[in-house]
């Protein structure tokens, strides 16, 4: 199966085409038997995997956890990639600056060695990924100093068992998500930052229907130089808090801005006392949790924390959020409350043109307004 497939210039598009000058492009097809980790081990630092669909059912069969401890983009075309094993309880992914001990295993027979400490940077763009009714913590997990950046992707945690997290990031890199949808069950949490060293950026992504949607955890201090930036992401149906702040992030600085956070239990939780990190123009309603005390009177429905700027409580008016349209109608009143931010916002046309969440108003056409562009795949499988 260890057959490198390099792709002819074009045949895969733009993306392809830019990484292919930093390294190859190796075709990952999507026959019965095929192991992604075959993959992973056969690429060198800088490589693209592109996973190929064929007319069936496009499904990659993992057979086990996958590792990745290079540099590496894998590119899809929006389907599904995972197929469990029965019993195992390890990430569907794992990305680590840790060379495995034995690479011939797609697991590692005891605890990786510390002989590729080297930050790895690994790239994931427009990929489904789904693991239902399966025994995993986890479905990406991100360890040690790993920097990840996943795009146009879906994340369906939406499986039976303990406590999951569709991304669990525990690295001291950076980690940039964005344009993507999160959801899951009750037993299941969205982004889950256990540790916040390196930049953290979560914007225009869609989580919905699990325990928590946004957990910033205890250990998740950062330093001088940290930056975290949750702006902009529609949080819908939640058990438990929308975003959850369990550290004070004194050392932090950013922003928690320009988030719609509806029908769940807790709106933001968690206060912030101290520290850089700007709460600022979201909007907290219909949820179910305790109301703001009078001290924190503008924060309304839910949202229990200190802020230094102004929240609002307003019916976001979705298109139709039971059949997973978050798009908002024109009367929406979240229409101009978004804050902008020079060089930061760009998907907003202009100061006086900003909204709350992750969507705009519907185009005329099936394709649907997600950030600044239009990105139909997403729309198409959503909707």
């Amino acid at each position: 199966m260890k057959l490198r497939h390099l792709v002819a210039s074009g045949v895969f598009g733009l993306s392809a085409l830019v990484n292919s000058s930093n390294g190859a492009v190796i075709n990952v097809p999507t026959d019965d038997g095929v192991l992604l980790q075959d993959y992973i081990d056969l690429a060198q630092p800088g490589d693209t995997l592109n996973i190929v669909y064929g007319t069936h059912f496009p499904q990659i069969s993992l057979y086990g956890s996958a590792i990745i401890d290079k540099d590496l983009t894998i590119e899809g075309n929006g389907w599904m990639l995972g197929n469990p094993t029965s019993g195992n309880t390890s990430p569907l992914i794992t990305i680590t600056s840790l060379l495995r001990s034995d690479p011939e295993h797609h697991l590692p027979t005891e605890p990786p060695l510390p002989i590729n400490s080297a930050p790895v940077k690994v790239t994931l763009n427009n990929i489904f990924f789904s693991m239902p009714n399966s025994p995993y913590k986890n479905l990406i997990e991100v360890q040690d100093s790993s920097s990840l950046e996943i795009t146009n992707s879906e994340l369906n945690g939406s499986w039976t068992g303990g406590r999951l997290n569709s991304l669990y990031f525990n690295s001291t890199g950076d980690l940039t998500a964005s344009n993507n949808i999160f959801h899951g069950s009750s037993s299941s949490s969205g982004i889950n930052l256990e540790k916040i060293v390196g930049n953290i950026d979560i914007q225009l992504n869609e989580i919905r229907n699990g325990t928590d949607g946004i957990v910033v955890g205890s250990d998740a201090e950062g330093n001088s130089s940290t930056t975290l930036n949750i702006v902009n992401n529609t949080i819908y149906g939640y058990s438990g808090s929308g975003i959850s702040l369990s550290s004070m992030l004194s050392n932090a600085t950013g922003m928690i801005a320009n988030n719609s956070i509806t029908d769940g239990s807790l709106g933001i939780e968690n206060p912030l006392s101290s520290g850089n990190v700007l709460v600022t123009n979201n909007n907290s309603y219909n949820n179910s949790g305790e109301v703001g005390e009078v001290s924190l009177s503008s924060l309304k429905d839910g949202i229990s924390i200190q802020s230094t700027g102004v929240n609002y409580s307003l019916d976001p008016k979705y298109v139709n959020a039971s059949l997973n349209n978050f798009n908002l109608q024109p009367d929406s009143e979240l229409y101009g409350k978004g804050l902008f931010v020079d060089g930061y916002t760009t998907w907003f046309p202009s100061q006086d043109n900003t909204w709350i969440g992750a969507y705009g108003i519907p185009e005329p056409s099936t394709s649907l307004i997600i950030g600044a562009g239009l990105v139909g795949l997403l729309a198409g499988r959503k909707r």
